[in-house]
């Protein structure tokens, strides 16, 4: 039943004169003088923006089924846009949920609007939800009320603490005890050359949980691959000793490709002195070492092969 409802009132907003005689009597004075009504149009959201968001399935679904009714109006005098968002309700159980959906359904609408008009500011939002339930609607009315009194939503929901590492010094990063040298290094990753960046975070890496390392070494062994990434396992190697970081370089050759038919246990025992296997398995790593263009010196290091088997 509730469709006919919901039907009924939608096909009575596609009406200019409808829509602008409500609008005007529930909007504040000072909205309605502002805007050019004749410049009202229809916004549609499209499902495949909503898709783009990245939303959840769930909430991709609730957004879909939601679908109320956008206007895009003028404001008089300028170009800005000022986007008018109904919401209707035609429940005869009220829904506590019912403004956490519509602030779900304004943000599909902003995003969509942001997809159409890439260059502009997002538009001004006055929203109106219109409830005419059996009962009266007991629950909290807009959205910062669904929250708890001793945590103020309206500073902190839709203001994220945004951290811009370019904008954020060396030392500073790395003086974040256990992230610093992450942080440091997601910071200069993206640098021509990630080896001048490998001394100052040393001390840093030194400090932080073994499993932490290993991903913050073979995060910087992967990324600079194409750029100098024999220079950065030497760095890393005699900086941070074999112990600690052989295993770490062990297993980045055996992902990419160096590794024929050894382990990456047996590897890692090579590294250390412990290796125990056939001395072709160990010569064809280092010939296919040398083919990925890896000095004789370091493919020495690695795998204690002598320069005579090399040429």
């Amino acid at each position: 039943m509730s469709d006919i409802h919901d039907l009924t009132f939608k096909k009575l907003m596609e009406h200019k004169v409808f829509f602008k005689a409500f609008f005007k009597s529930y909007l504040p004075e000072e909205v309605c003088i502002s805007i050019n009504w004749d410049s009202a149009k229809i916004f549609k959201i499209s499902n495949e923006h909503i898709r783009e968001a990245r939303l959840s399935k769930a909430v991709f679904n609730l957004i879909k089924a939601t679908g109320d009714i956008a206007y895009l109006v003028e404001k008089k005098n300028t170009s800005k846009k000022v986007l008018i968002y109904l919401h209707t309700e035609h429940q005869a159980t009220p829904d506590r949920y019912i403004p956490l959906r519509t602030a779900l359904y304004i943000l599909g609408v902003l995003y969509e609007f942001v997809r159409i008009n890439p260059k502009e500011q997002l538009p001004e939002v006055y929203s109106v939800i219109y409830y005419h339930g059996v009962a009266a609607y007991p629950y909290p009315k807009n959205i910062w009320g669904m929250f708890s009194q001793d945590y103020v939503a309206k500073q902190y929901l839709f203001d994220p603490n945004f951290i811009d590492l370019r904008k954020v010094d060396d030392q500073t990063l790395l003086g974040h005890q256990e992230i610093g040298a992450a942080e440091y290094a997601f910071k200069h990753i993206f640098e021509k050359e990630i080896r001048p960046y490998i001394k100052p975070m040393i001390a840093s890496l030194q400090k932080m949980d073994s499993t932490i390392k290993v991903h913050v070494v073979k995060y910087l062994l992967a990324v600079s691959e194409s750029k100098d990434s024999e220079a950065t396992l030497k760095e890393l190697d005699e900086a941070l000793g074999e112990e600690d970081i052989m295993g770490s370089i062990a297993k980045y050759l055996e992902e990419k490709g160096y590794q024929k038919g050894l382990t990456y246990g047996e590897y890692k025992g090579k590294a250390e002195g412990k290796l125990e296997g056939k001395q072709e398995s160990t010569l064809e790593i280092a010939r296919n070492m040398l083919k990925e263009g890896l000095s004789i010196d370091f493919i020495k290091k690695i795998t204690g092969i002598k320069d005579s088997h090399l040429i």
